[in-house]
């Protein structure tokens, strides 16, 4: 099974005014069986402004090279690469993401025009053996003991990423499933004493309705030891 692990930086987020544009893209195309990476691309996209440098350590002169107005040089590289690109997305069985619905809104136009790709999102549909109760990413590889490095930077939340995938025993098994859609759950009639029970298996409180919630799958409501029921919001 192939899948084509992926990963965005935007100057904002999906349907934020003024409409976010995407600065970087990578991608590495990753054979579960072998646990192999077998291709990568990543590359850095023109955009007049970057308002979040501060969180993603874009420069704004870093991407004004990229520009193919001014520097016309970088246009057979931009092409290159996008081609390389659509060829390992093309190439996957699935696509995959952390918190996939984010850069589906950035990559969707751009690869995925027939609308045939597969997507699978690793926040919400892989459980990941050591994983405690954040879904974050860099929380995920410290729960595993692999090194965070480079949060926000594409290609290395891409590596992060696979080097998770490498500790999923059953990885195929879990990326065949039909994905389930994920609502927020919210705790019914939880005595105060118990709250450390929620707290500890990832709800948060909700002070305006009183009770503790989290957003998650309905089969992952099965094993919990007190009853819950999808929000009405």
């Amino acid at each position: 099974m192939l899948i084509f692990v992926t990963d965005t930086e935007t100057t904002g987020l999906p349907r934020q005014e003024p409409k976010p544009t995407m600065i970087e893209f990578a991608g590495i195309l990753y054979h579960v069986e072998t646990r192999a990476r077998l291709a990568t691309v990543q590359c850095l996209i023109h955009a007049p402004a970057n308002p979040v440098e501060n969180i993603n350590r874009i420069s704004v002169a870093s991407l004004e090279v990229m520009n193919p107005k001014t520097n016309p040089a970088i246009v057979p590289v931009l092409t290159a690469q996008k081609k390389a690109a659509q060829a390992l997305w093309n190439a996957a069985d699935y696509v995959l993401a952390h918190n996939a619905s984010f850069d589906r809104f950035f990559l969707d136009p751009v690869f995925n025009q027939d609308g045939k790709t597969q997507w699978r999102c690793s926040k919400n549909d892989i459980k990941f053996p050591q994983a405690k109760n954040a879904r974050s990413l860099k929380y995920i590889a410290v729960d595993h003991g692999i090194f965070p490095f480079g949060a926000h930077k594409a290609l290395n939340d891409c590596l992060v990423l696979t080097d998770c995938l490498d500790q999923v025993p059953d990885l195929a098994a879990q990326l065949s499933l039909v994905p389930e859609d994920v609502s927020r759950w919210e705790t019914i009639d939880l005595p105060f004493e118990r709250k450390d029970e929620a707290k500890e298996r990832g709800f948060r409180w909700d002070s305006d309705k009183k009770v503790w919630w989290k957003d998650m799958k309905a089969s992952d409501t099965n094993d919990l030891p007190f009853r819950v029921q999808k929000s009405c919001l």
